[in-house]
């Protein structure tokens, strides 16, 4: 649970180009956002610093409507400011470890939140993405590079579609795959094209499912259970036109749920979220909407496990701290006529304007105001706390206590290092474990329509014998190992063509966190997920 130790900086950050990175940087700072930001530093009020609101630096392109956002911000009693000032929340658009110059984000004060995580496009870059081998993600190719391979998945399934695609998410169309093979030299990325995807009356559609990371090493993952953003095709699938892109690809001029008929008749006849109508008209089919989103969780678990390694380095970095990191991404979702479900992409920064679709304009908002509770950006009480301890009237020392075996025994009162369970254990337990284990507090009653992803939620009831007694070695120098519990494969994600790869491998803090949860989980349910 310890945090991550001090790294020299480097130029970059895990998968991206470090000239690229200076380059990119000069070119965005010269165009908008820190001069934006200063210009509002420059004009902050008088009255406003005297009542020391908390600041808010907004790092935007110009042309990129955030106003939901500034609305929930000002709402909450934020106000503007830039890098010179006190700021509690940088909130970029653009990712800031190569948009902004890297003196701006050194030597962060303890209040200081950024609302992106170091090494993000390890989940968020397309390349990346469908390089890892997920049975989820449907077959990409980077070309020139991967030409051999395409050529050899093309021969061996020749029936297959192929679309081509931009790292901009723009510009998706159907390509005649052999003239592509033709031109060896030509760079673009090409992806396989799901042809039997579930349509509603007669469309298309995705899935979006906004997605909050609070922590790496432990990781804590949280879904915001209460909505989804569905999109719709702006014309029918069939008769299929491979030239007309409308019928497969969502656009920025999507169809939104209330003019599809069937999803209508649950959202504006009867007042349900769009979540809750396609669940509906999944069970008016004859299918388990629970296996849908059973899935949903799985993937996203998935992917940002695979990641973590590379966002703890690339955090290490920047700070020697994960507490002024989060980050909501958008996994973004289709779904075949079987209820397999697919992972498309997972957006950095997601659009949050209801400029096309005024309907969403509540949605957006709560998304926005749920997250800042989530991670502490949404309380009464000054943010700026005093190092690493929260107010006890938040969470106290008996708050973060937890019904663990060990620490109810004797075993780790005699000896803190007899099970690495005792980490927990008051007797035994670092300054930096009670931090983490009460900003988790925090977090937990803080979360609103926020679920826990990871660490997985609990059944309940749970059953008798507990992880701890079942699973930890026996000493607390040994950083990972196998947890015997998780040896299996997840039915949720078990594809007819493929077997999911166990989550057997987990760090030393994700284990412990899943222990306290665990062990809250059987003192009050409510801890459960």
């Amino acid at each position: 649970l310890l945090p991550p130790q001090a790294h020299p900086p480097r130029a970059g950050d895990v998968g991206r180009g470090a000239h690229a990175q200076q380059a990119q940087a000069k070119k965005v700072v010269e165009k908008s956002g820190v001069e934006e930001s200063r210009q509002s530093d420059e004009t902050l009020s008088s009255s406003a610093t005297a009542s020391k609101a908390p600041i808010l630096w907004l790092y935007h392109h110009s042309d990129t409507p955030l106003s939901h956002v500034t609305t929930v911000f000002n709402r909450l009693g934020y106000v503007r400011g830039g890098p010179g000032s006190d700021w509690s929340v940088l909130w970029s658009q653009a990712y800031p470890f190569s948009s902004l110059p890297p003196s701006s984000l050194t030597a962060l004060k303890a209040h200081q939140k950024i609302n992106h995580f170091p090494g993000s496009g390890c989940f968020t870059s397309k390349t990346s993405l469908t390089g890892a081998g997920f049975p989820f993600v449907p077959k990409a190719y980077q070309l020139p590079q991967q030409l051999q391979e395409l050529e050899a998945e093309v021969k061996a399934n020749p029936h297959k579609l192929w679309l081509q695609k931009s790292k901009q998410h723009r510009g998706i169309r159907l390509v005649d795959i052999s003239s592509i093979t033709s031109h060896k030299e030509k760079t673009m990325f090409v992806q396989e094209f799901l042809n039997n995807t579930l349509l509603i009356d007669g469309r298309k559609f995705d899935i979006g499912v906004y997605t909050a990371i609070t922590s790496v090493d432990p990781l804590r993952v949280y879904i915001y259970e209460e909505e989804v953003l569905l999109r719709f095709c702006s014309e029918e699938y069939l008769p299929f036109n491979p030239r007309n892109t409308k019928q497969y690809v969502v656009d920025d001029e999507y169809t939104p749920t209330w003019k599809v008929p069937s999803m209508a008749a649950y959202t504006e006849d009867k007042g349900f979220s769009h979540k809750q109508a396609l669940s509906a008209v999944l069970r008016g089919r004859g299918h388990d909407p629970r296996l849908l989103w059973e899935q949903v969780s799985s993937i996203i678990t998935q992917v940002l496990l695979h990641c973590e390694p590379m966002l703890e380095k690339s955090i290490s970095w920047h700070s020697t701290d994960t507490r002024h990191f989060f980050e909501m991404v958008r996994f973004d979702f289709v779904v075949d006529e079987s209820l397999r479900v697919w992972l498309m992409e997972v957006n950095l920064s997601p659009n949050l304007s209801s400029a096309h679709t005024h309907g969403n304009r509540v949605m957006y908002e709560k998304v926005v105001y749920n997250l800042l509770s989530l991670v502490g950006l949404a309380r009464a009480t000054d943010t700026k706390y005093n190092g690493q301890y929260e107010s006890v009237m938040m969470v106290s020392e008996q708050d973060i206590q937890a019904p663990i075996t060990e620490c109810l025994g004797q075993v780790c009162l005699d000896n803190c290092t007899a099970h690495s369970v005792c980490q927990l254990c008051k007797p035994c337990r670092s300054d930096s474990a009670s931090f983490l284990l009460k900003t988790t507090y925090l977090e937990h009653v803080s979360r609103m329509s926020f679920h826990r992803v990871y660490p997985r939620p609990l059944p309940r009831p749970l059953p008798s014998s507990d992880i701890a007694n079942k699973s930890t070695p026996t000493t607390a120098a040994r950083s990972r190992w196998k947890w015997s519990r998780r040896q299996q494969t997840d039915p949720a994600v078990n594809h007819s063509t493929t077997t999911e790869k166990p989550l057997t491998d987990m760090s030393l803090a994700n284990f412990l966190l899943a222990v306290w949860f665990e062990a809250k989980c059987r003192q009050d349910n409510n801890w459960c997920s």
